[in-house]
Formats: structure tokens, sequence, C-alpha cells
């Protein structure tokens, strides 16, 4: 059979979702039987994968403007690959495609005017274009039960052509044990307290406002500090403003995915607040390093979490405070919800995960 995966995202993004194409494309390449032959088609530099299989080849689209990729350049380059099945693994499928198509939709964040994720013209774009590639897609991939539901719920679609394959996180998060290496990361970041983390973008569905605002409130009384990473978006002035104006809030902005590991590890609590998400990887990031985790009760998180979390309301910022201070305060609840996490770790795996797709890709 020929595959392909439409992986043109990857340039477009830092977090999860180029973590979710690029393992996939890795454990899938791994998984194929011998006379199927998988293309991978990218704006990326030639060779980024750097997967040396005789039935692994790279497509590369020479322009990094998406509507160009997306409308010209792919359309053309993969009708005439002539392939069987192409997967899109992120939410789209670009129109004049030919053959039969597998879309991933990884949230309706979209739809929800509540949280106001994203810029208007993006928000009516990709309104539109989720719920066509529903449309035209012979098979949908969710990324979590939370979003099936959604799709059933918001855009109406049949269920019988969803199937949920989750995602994972990957072999570097695991438990650290050489105190050198998690000093020399201490240092490098300006760490001197012991802290409180929370890492990805800021954004406002994260609801990173309400994490700082309290921490505010208890800062005072605790000795540690609020340490961020990730970039700033969209709509997040009043966070800014709130981020500067206090010192015990420790802002490394992009962190170096080889450090994160060893950020999770000196933190002692995660705390992951968001308003909606469609899986949530660092929940599982800090699971997996024996970080005690808090994170909301909305959406796909609790689903995601397992036993290994205490849930709060993300609207509520006492309800934030209290959870924050139950695992600072209690070295019987930090022991359980770090077992907890291990044990649901467990749960999620790149390569089950790479499988299910492949099934999927060749039932359609």
């Amino acid at each position: 059979m020929r595959i392909g995966i439409y992986a043109r995202s990857m340039i477009d993004n830092f977090g999860g979702v180029r973590k979710y194409i690029e393992s996939m494309t890795y454990e899938i390449s791994k998984n194929l039987e011998i006379n199927d032959e998988l293309y991978v088609i990218h704006n990326n530099d030639t060779n980024y994968f750097k997967i040396k299989r005789p039935n692994f080849h790279e497509v590369i689209l020479k322009s990094k403007n998406k509507v160009i990729c997306d409308y010209v350049l792919a359309p053309t380059k993969i009708n005439k690959l002539d392939l069987d099945v192409i997967w899109f693994p992120h939410n789209v499928i670009p129109f004049f495609i030919k053959g039969k198509k597998v879309v991933s939709v990884l949230d309706l964040a979209y739809y929800m005017k509540k949280i106001n994720t994203y810029k208007f013209i993006d928000t009516v774009y990709m309104k539109i274009m989720i719920k066509n590639s529903c449309k035209r897609a012979d098979k949908i991939i969710s990324i979590s039960n939370n979003t099936k539901e959604d799709l059933v719920k918001i855009l109406g679609v049949n269920s019988e052509k969803i199937t949920t394959v989750y995602l994972s996180s990957d072999d570097i998060y695991k438990r650290i044990t050489d105190i050198g290496r998690l000093n020399k990361i201490k240092k490098k970041y300006g760490l001197k307290n012991e802290f409180i983390l929370n890492t990805g973008a800021i954004i406002p569905r994260k609801n990173i406002y309400r994490l700082i605002s309290a921490f505010k409130k208890i800062q005072n009384t605790i000795d540690y500090d609020l340490v961020l990473t990730g970039k700033n978006s969209y709509k997040q002035d009043k966070t800014e403003k709130l981020i500067k104006t206090n010192k015990r809030v420790i802002r490394l902005g992009y962190v170096d995915e080889e450090d994160l590991p060893c950020l999770y590890n000196l933190a002692s609590v995660y705390v992951y607040p968001s308003l909606y998400e469609g899986f949530g990887i660092p929940i599982l990031e800090a699971q997996s390093c024996g970080c005690p985790v808090v994170t909301s009760n909305k959406s796909c998180l609790p689903e995601i979490s397992g036993n290994g979390a205490v849930f709060i309301n993300p609207y509520n910022t006492e309800d934030i405070v209290k959870s924050i201070l139950r695992i600072i305060n209690n070295s019987d609840l930090r022991k359980k919800l770090i077992s907890e996490g291990y044990k649901n770790k467990k749960k999620f795996n790149w390569n089950k995960s790479a499988k299910k797709v492949i099934e999927i890709i060749k039932s359609a």
C-alpha cells in the first residue's frame, strides 16, 4: 500500500502538534509491512526525519507559506504520487487532494467562544475547514474520547466514523537521579528556591493569568517560586503585566527540550489549569518524572490524568490555591500522586498508538 502523511504543520508548531506528528511518523515507519511505501510530505529541510528505511520517502514542498503549500504545492505533489491513503494529522484536509483520506482532529477549541483562544480570522477559517474536512474524510482520528464526544455533539459527526488514538510522552521524560545534572539545570536557569512549574505557550486557554493570581495569594506564606516556560501569544497583555510585576514569577521562555525533564524532576508541583485541551501531553511528562500534578477538571484532562492528579475548577483561583497547598503540605498525598502518575503513564505508548493509526489508515 502507498501511504502518505501530510506533515506541513511541523514548521508552525513547537509544542504538542509537532511532537505528535514527529513521534507518530517515526513509529509508523517502524511498523509498516515490507511491501508498504510511506511518503511524508512536508516543508522542512530535506532528510528532516533521518529515517533510513528503503520504503520511507520524504517529499519536500519548497515554500514556508502554508497557503501555498496547502492549496498549490501539496495537491500537485500528492496527486502525482498516486497514494492509496493519506493521513492529515493536524485538523485540516486541503482541497483538491485525490485518494482516500484520514484526518486527526486534535481539539475543537476554535468552536469554544468562551475560551477566546485564537484570532478572529483564524477562528473563522478553521471552523469552516475542520467541519469540511470531517465531511470529506473517510476516517477520523480523535486524540481523546472527549474530543470524539465534541465532534459528535458540536459538528454532528457520526461516531462510527471516529476512532480515538491517544498520544504519549517521550522516553526522555523519566525520574532523574543524577544530582549533578539537576544542579546544572538549576544554575543554568537561575532557580534558587523550590518551585511550582507550568510549561507550554502562554495563551488564553492555558489560564496562566488565574494561575499567577492564585500564586500571588500564597507566595508570602510559602518559600516557592512559580516557574513558567513557553512563549507569549495572542491576547496576553494582562498576563504579561502580572508576570513583570511579580519577582517570584520566573519566566524562562523557550526551554531546550533536553532540559525539560530536569525541570519536571526539580519541581515540587506541576500545575496545568487549562480551560480546554484535546489531550495534554505535559501531564504525562510530569507524571513520568515523578512530579505531582494539579490540573483542570474540564475537557479531556481527567481522562488523561487518571488517578495521578488533583483536579480543580480552573475558573476558581481559591480552588487552585487549596490544591497547591494540599500537595505542598501533605507528604502522603504527594507519594500517592507520584505512584498513581507512574501507573497512569504506562497506559500511553507511541508505538501502540502508531499501530492503531496504521490499522485505521489501511481500513480506509
